[in-house]
């Protein structure tokens, strides 16, 4: 069900500084209240003529109360298309390619004596790209993804869904072991690019393609799925607007904000199933992941249209939720 209702909770965006190197496919979190952008991938080249994807080992930070930029010390390895989780002032990279190749490897993004360090933290039973984690208490759960990288050609243009799968682990942090331990399947066929965050014990994942060959359409799973972590069960809840394929999904206030392509934003009311219209973002930009700082949403990177397919967006969006989103008295 969609609603429309032009007195729904708002949005207040505007763009902040740019990104110092564009990119998407990054993994991202928050630490002391700043967004935080490890790795990613952009390519070389110039519109039309886009010659190679190169993977990243950048890190930067950006403070959303001064608007900079800062450049941090590099990852040990590249990062492209991980998984990632927050638990506490904790970021968790969760497979992807790394150095150029499908990983088990988990790292963690921390602070120690005042210093970033990303260190390995673990290993998944078998390699993920392009797959959801959600945290729910101390429990990380994987979802999905891809077991390999499937480029269409050398250069890189990414990519099919062959290797898709319904499966996934879970971790508890406060565990000594770190061991992974299998997730149920979710109901339906496998698919990648889906969305997912979680409110309450309750995780939601969003959408989802599957594109089996570059020479057929991609099939779109417009469907809400969730998972109750308490029980261990999925079900289907109802359905996705086509906007919010592949959108950014983040937990705020006991909704979810969904931020998609061509500007559309949408909050998910998880008791009713219900989606709301918000405010659309000042630029047409697909931004990977946005974070929740509170009192803001904040967002960088990702693609934008200009000179697109490809082009990666080197823009940073603020949003700050009206009281009646959140659940606040009105000042």
């Amino acid at each position: 069900m969609l609603a429309a209702d032009p007195a729904a909770p708002a949005i207040a965006w505007q763009e902040s500084t740019n990104m110092p190197e564009c990119r998407d496919g990054y993994a991202a979190g928050t630490i002391d209240g700043r967004l935080i952008i490890i790795g990613g991938v952009y390519w070389e080249g110039s519109k039309g003529d886009w010659q190679r994807k190169v993977f990243s080992a950048t890190t930067h930070a950006f403070d959303p109360r001064t608007q900079v930029w800062e450049k941090l010390g590099d990852a040990p390895v590249t990062f492209a298309y991980p998984a990632m989780a927050q638990v506490g002032e904790k970021i968790f990279i969760i497979g992807g390619n790394q150095n150029g190749e499908p990983s088990r490897d988990v790292y963690v993004f921390h602070r120690v004596d005042g210093k970033f360090r990303c260190e390995l933290h673990s290993r998944l039973p078998e390699p993920r790209l392009f797959a959801s984690a959600v945290v729910v208490g101390s429990k990380i759960h994987v979802i999905g993804g891809a077991r390999e990288y499937e480029p269409f050609d050398q250069k890189g243009h990414c990519c099919t869904s062959r290797t898709a799968t319904n499966g996934g682990w879970v971790l508890d942090t406060a565990d000594a072991s770190r061991t992974w331990k299998p997730l149920p399947d979710y109901p339906g066929e496998p698919r990648w690019l889906q969305s997912a965050a979680a409110a309450g014990t309750d995780i939601y994942l969003f959408g989802g393609i599957c594109l089996l060959a570059q020479s057929e359409p991609a099939k779109k799973f417009n469907d809400v799925l969730r998972y109750d972590s308490a029980w261990g069960a999925w079900t289907r809840v109802g359905g996705l607007p086509e906007s919010l394929q592949s959108a950014a999904a983040v937990s705020v206030a006991g909704r979810i904000i969904l931020v998609g392509t061509q500007r559309h934003a949408m909050s998910f009311e998880p008791k009713t199933g219900a989606f709301s219209a918000l405010d659309p973002l000042p630029r047409d930009a697909m931004v990977t992941q946005f974070l929740w700082i509170d009192p803001m949403l904040v967002g960088a990177g990702g693609e934008n249209t200009l000179d697109g397919p490809r082009r990666r967006s080197e823009w940073t969006f603020i949003g700050r939720p009206n009281a009646a989103l959140l659940g606040r008295p009105a000042r």
